[in-house]
């Protein structure tokens, strides 16, 4: 007789992760534990359908824009494909609908950029979703 075992925590993470592609804009199972510390639930359908539909464009547009780096038209259509494949997943396949908030100059809060220690790199957020606090947006 065979058991069965129920996935734990990291499977259900890894189960999501394999849904997207985890070298561009999306997180690592220890990030996703700290939201989500029992797991994530599964899509349901519509936003697995969501996911399939949209990846072959991002996917594509990655391609592209690796055989010609230095191409602007390539970097911005792999940019502009980038975009639309992270709010699919934010606000399709996530839930986050109309929660979620593409970052501009006018909404990004003090405090939003992080520098690496030589202060050779510079990160900003693309988008968030409103925190808790009045004024200040959450990633």
């Amino acid at each position: 007789m065979s058991r069965t075992f129920a996935p734990s925590s990291t499977d259900l993470h890894r189960a999501w992760l394999e849904l997207v592609d985890t070298d561009g804009p999306f997180l690592a199972v220890s990030a996703l534990k700290r939201v989500w510390p029992q797991g994530m639930p599964p899509p349901d359908a519509d936003a697995l359908a969501a996911l399939k539909d949209a990846k072959p464009a991002w996917e594509k547009a990655w391609e592209n824009w690796d055989k010609r780096r230095d191409d602007t038209a390539a970097v911005e259509f792999y940019r502009d494909a980038r975009d639309v494949w992270v709010e699919v997943v934010l606000r399709d396949a996530l839930g986050w609908g109309d929660s979620y908030v593409t970052i501009t100059t006018e909404n990004l809060s003090t405090g939003s950029e992080v520098r690496s220690p030589n202060h050779a790199v510079t990160v900003r957020p693309d988008g968030a979703r409103p925190g808790r606090r009045p004024g200040r947006l959450a990633a």
